[in-house]
């Protein structure tokens, strides 16, 4: 690994996260800041529901930053999910995504 790399990786496991709750699905999502590769994750989809249950697939973490949400979550969110609740959640994820300190690094 070359310098450079070891630096960036450096940088995103010591990067300050949030955290939210989600009563509607008793939990706690924390975020970190955005990367390309989330951004790439999500753009893809055209359906804004989908969008969003893959923004928050890609983005919601647990305490200790393992992902909350795999592809069968994601999956479930689309088939059952409640579309005020996933637009909630997805609009508390992204809502620092287009601060001036969103994209640094």
């Amino acid at each position: 690994m070359s310098a450079f790399s070891g630096k960036l990786k450096e940088l995103r496991a010591n990067a300050p996260m949030r955290s939210f709750e989600v009563p509607e699905w008793g939990l706690t999502v924390y975020v970190g800041p955005l990367t390309i590769g989330q951004v790439r994750a999500y753009s893809g989809e055209d359906d804004p529901f989908k969008r969003a249950c893959r923004l928050i697939q890609v983005r919601a973490k647990d305490a200790e930053g393992q992902f909350l949400f795999d592809e069968e979550d994601y999956n479930t969110m689309i088939t059952v999910g409640l579309t005020d609740t996933v637009f909630k959640v997805a609009a508390r994820i992204a809502e620092d995504d287009n601060s001036e300190d969103a994209g640094k690094n």
